[in-house]
């Protein structure tokens, strides 16, 4: 016999279905489509392949409850449908979410293929997901550090992208800001990046950069799926950023210049964590801002650096 719902769970579960179809409508309406508790429950399951299973077991109870409460003549068959879909998806199907699972560099020609797979799928993200992989590896930023940024031309010939670190409040950045410049792009490409850059502040700022962003990464780790099923690393948009850094060792950038465009306070990290010189295709076409890499710090605080080889004692030199 199932529990009894408590009072303050009602509260919960109405409010977080109440949030979950107000976001449902929202996308609809981008879409120019029409609401309907039908379109909502599918809205629903379909997001369930990029949702942990604590938090789609959450929303199911929320949404199951809630439906129990109208006078849906199909709520039962609705509930039903939700149920259903209780079961995880196959993990391999799956992005992994931890950086021990990703790829940490993508070779051109693998590039090249998963790029000219994306064109050739269906999903409306494979577009979207192709321009994403290349301007990360152009630049360097995070996946979620698209939301903010903006693309401005200071002079002929002279491109410069304003991005908000994403690890500011942590303390992992070495400010609020950063500022990249941009050596050689022409005008088609100029465009195309700004035209990138607007569509991801418009997708943040109608609410819709967290579902965008799970579409897009899905959408390439089943492209890779397809192409490398073998695979245990699969490339993600995060590989990307390990590329840039990549590229950005074998082009012969100083320690201070990659921290600094990649955002870290400290060199230390991407010198230890990120894509290595070996896997780099020996050039970047971005540049640093001076200011930013005065900020960047060769070690973060209270790390020991690591000891060269010292000298071995000799026991007949005198003491003294």
């Amino acid at each position: 016999m199932p529990k009894p719902v408590t009072e303050q769970t009602k509260k919960q579960y109405s409010k977080r279905c109440g949030d979950l179809y107000r976001l449902y409508k929202a996308e609809v309406a981008h879409l120019s489509g029409e609401p309907s508790m039908e379109g909502f429950i599918a809205w629903l399951v379909a997001r369930r392949p990029t949702l942990a299973k604590a938090t789609w077991r959450q929303y199911r109870a929320a949404v199951c409850w809630c439906l129990g409460q109208l006078p849906h003549s199909d709520r039962h068959r609705l509930i039903e449908e939700l149920r259903r879909a209780a079961n995880p998806a196959d993990p391999s199907t799956l992005p992994s979410r931890t950086s021990h699972g990703k790829a940490k560099h993508i070779s051109p020609d693998d590039l090249r293929a998963l790029q000219d797979r994306l064109l050739q799928h269906p999903s409306r993200w494979s577009a979207l997901a192709n321009a994403w992989l290349r301007w990360t590896v152009v630049t360097g930023l995070r996946p979620t550090e698209w939301r903010h940024c903006q693309v401005s031309q200071e002079q002929p010939g002279r491109v410069v992208m304003a991005v908000q670190n994403a690890k500011a409040t942590q303390g992992r950045a070495h400010g609020e800001m950063r500022t990249i410049a941009f050596a050689g792009l022409d005008l088609q490409q100029t465009r195309e990046l700004a035209d990138f850059a607007f569509a991801m502040r418009a997708f943040a700022q109608q609410g819709h950069f967290d579902r965008v962003y799970d579409g897009v990464r899905l959408t390439i780790h089943r492209v890779g799926l397809k192409l490398w099923p073998r695979r245990k690393r699969p490339i993600t948009l995060y590989s990307a950023r390990h590329q840039f850094c990549a590229d950005a060792k074998s082009a012969g950038l100083s320690a201070e210049a990659i921290a600094a465009l990649m955002g870290h306070a400290v060199t230390v990290t991407h010198e230890e964590h990120y894509g290595r010189r070996r896997y780099g295709r020996g050039q970047v076409d971005v540049e640093p801002d001076q200011a930013d890499m005065a900020r960047v710090r060769r070690n973060s605080p209270g790390r020991t650096p690591k000891p060269t080889s010292a000298p071995l004692k000799d026991s007949r030199r005198p003491k003294g």
